[in-house]
C-alpha cells in the first residue's frame, strides 16, 4: 500500500508486482441477503459459497437481478450480508477498506479535478506527500496511457478515456482486491475491446485479484481466468468454469476456433442455468 511520507520523498512507487501474492483471496461462506420487509421482503442471493484464489480474475455473468452487484457491493464493504460471511485475505468484512478498489459503470471522477487530482485523491486522503502521490500517478497513468492528458478534466475526454482514469484512481491505493461493475458496458464496441485488452494486461502486471461483473459471456472468455455464472431469483451459483485462455495472447483470441467454441458452449451452460 502506498504509505504516508513527506513531501521530500522521492522514492519512485511500483505497481508492477509481478505476481499473483499481491491480490487477496475473497470467500463467501453461506452468504445470502435480504432486501425489504413484510411483503416487500426480497431475497436477492441465496447460500453463495465462492472462493476466490489469490490473483484470479474471475468474471461473474447472469440476468439483470441475480445478485452480481450485491456480492461485490458486500466484498466492498457497502452492504453486510443477512447470514453468512464475506472474507478478503481471511477476515471478515466489516466495511470499506483501502485493500479493495471499485470501478462501476459510470465513471464517477471528480469534474471539478485534472485527470492526475482525480487519481491522487485517495492517497492524497491517506497522507501520502505530494510527491510520492506524483510518482505513483504518473506511473498509473502511463500504465493506463493517461500521461498525455493528465492535465485535462474529465469531460474533455473520451468515454473510453474517462474509465481509464477510474481504473487508475482505483489503482492508485494498491488494491489486493479489484471490483468491476459492468465498467465497459456503456462504451461503444470497439473502445469496449480495447479497454477489454487494457484490463487483462494491468491485470497480468500487478497481479491483483478482480472480480468482474458482466452480462456478456464473450467479455468474461476473454478478459476472465474464471467464469462464475448465477441464476435469479434468488441469485445462486450455478457454474464455475476455469477460462482455458487466461495465460494466452489475446491479439488474435477472438478470431480463433478454440476461443469460439469455448465461448459457445460457456453461452449454453450459462443460458440452461439461469432458465
Amino acid at each position: 500500500m502506498l504509505s504516508p511520507a513527506s513531501d521530500t520523498t522521492v522514492e519512485r512507487v511500483s505497481l508492477d508486482k509481478g505476481s499473483p501474492a499481491h491480490g487477496a483471496p475473497v470467500t463467501f461462506q453461506n452468504v445470502s441477503q435480504v432486501f425489504g420487509k413484510g411483503s416487500d421482503l426480497r431475497q436477492a442471493i441465496a447460500d453463495v459459497n465462492l472462493a476466490v484464489q489469490p490473483g484470479e480474475f474471475v468474471c461473474i455473468v447472469g440476468p439483470s437481478g441475480c445478485g452480481k452487484s450485491t456480492l461485490l457491493n458486500l466484498v466492498a464493504g457497502f452492504q453486510r450480508p443477512s447470514s453468512g460471511q464475506v472474507c478478503v485475505d481471511g477476515i471478515a468484512v466489516a466495511g470499506p477498506g483501502a485493500d479493495r478498489g471499485m470501478v462501476f459503470q459510470q465513471h464517477r471522477l471528480f469534474p471539478w479535478m485534472s485527470v492526475r487530482e482525480n487519481v491522487e485523491f485517495g492517497p492524497k486522503m491517506a497522507g501520502v506527500g505530494s510527491r510520492q502521490r506524483h510518482a505513483a500517478s504518473t506511473q498509473i497513468l502511463e500504465m493506463v496511457g493517461l500521461h498525455d492528458v493528465r492535465d485535462r478534466a474529465p469531460y474533455e475526454l473520451s468515454g473510453g478515456m474517462q474509465q481509464r482514469a477510474a481504473i487508475a484512481r482505483a489503482l492508485a491505493a494498491q488494491p489486493r482486491v479489484l471490483l468491476m461493475d459492468e465498467p465497459f458496458a456503456a462504451l461503444d464496441a470497439m473502445t469496449r475491446e480495447r479497454l477489454q485488452e487494457e484490463i487483462v494486461r494491468i491485470w497480468r502486471s500487478t497481479g491483483t485479484t478482480i472480480l468482474f461483473v458482466t452480462h456478456s459471456v464473450d467479455e468474461a472468455a476473454f478478459v476472465g481466468s474464471r467464469v462464475v455464472g448465477m441464476s435469479a431469483h434468488p441469485g445462486t451459483i450455478r457454474l464455475d468454469e476455469p477460462v482455458p485462455f487466461a495465460d494466452a495472447d489475446k491479439t488474435h483470441l477472438r478470431s480463433t476456433l478454440a476461443f469460439v467454441e469455448f465461448r459457445d458452449r460457456l453461452s449454453g451452460i450459462v443460458r440452461d442455468a439461469v432458465g
